[in-house]
């Protein structure tokens, strides 16, 4: 049973799991739904398929789904969806680029807030060689960061799930993140407003001690 083997995972590795339930057909519908019509599609954390068989049932029919499971009991319970345009990679997603390399669509459920950032820096540079870039996550405070790596990113709410989740739909993606130029831009600002603070605070120094010697 899917349920019992995602329980009995989660309790033996929660950090890597990251969800005490798997993910509802709400929400592996509203996931499945933005691949539109592509063909090479990627999923990432597949868990016990859930979110995977549903991909597969909006997959055309000369489409590709390769799923990347860190989990190897996952990969065996995976490996039970027999169709032909589905291969099961039991690594981890940041190895990704050694078994494919072109991919139109990500879907995934990697649990990021338990990633470091070294960590979830890594798969948002991943997700942005795609052209769409679908991201579940059980908080509203994800799309900042998604806006550095894609233009586009929408957010859609899963009430019937446990817990509720978050659907980021991220489409068009930047030739670089866009935070790179936004810290060199911070970081002029910061520098020039502070040699305004320490010219103001000369032009007063000398002001008082040209004040001083006045009233001496």
């Amino acid at each position: 049973m899917r349920f019992v083997k995602f329980v009995s995972e989660f309790l033996k590795h929660p950090k890597q799991v990251g969800a005490v339930a798997e993910s509802s057909p709400f929400l592996a519908r509203k996931m499945a739904q933005q691949i539109n019509g592509a063909t090479n599609v990627v999923e990432f954390g597949a868990g016990t398929g859930s979110v995977t068989t549903e991909i597969l049932r909006h997959l055309p029919e000369n489409g590709r789904l390769t799923c990347l499971e860190i989990n190897p009991s996952f990969c065996e319970h995976l490996k039970k969806i027999k169709d032909s345009r589905l291969k099961i990679i039991n690594d981890d997603v940041q190895n990704c680029d050694k078994y494919i390399d072109d991919f139109d669509c990500i879907l995934s459920g990697l649990p990021l807030g338990n990633f470091n950032k070294s960590e979830r820096e890594q798969v948002l540079a991943l997700s942005r060689k795609s052209k769409t870039y679908v991201q579940f996550q059980y908080t509203p405070f994800l799309r900042t960061k998604l806006k550095q790596y894609f233009r586009d990113v929408k957010i859609k709410f899963v009430l019937l799930n446990f817990p509720p989740a978050f659907v980021y739909i991220s489409r068009n993606p930047r030739n670089k993140p866009r935070y790179s130029e936004g810290y060199s831009a911070r970081k002029i600002r910061r520098t020039i407003f502070a040699k305004k603070i320490m010219q103001v605070l000369l032009i007063c120094a000398n002001f008082w001690t040209s004040a001083n010697k006045i009233l001496k």
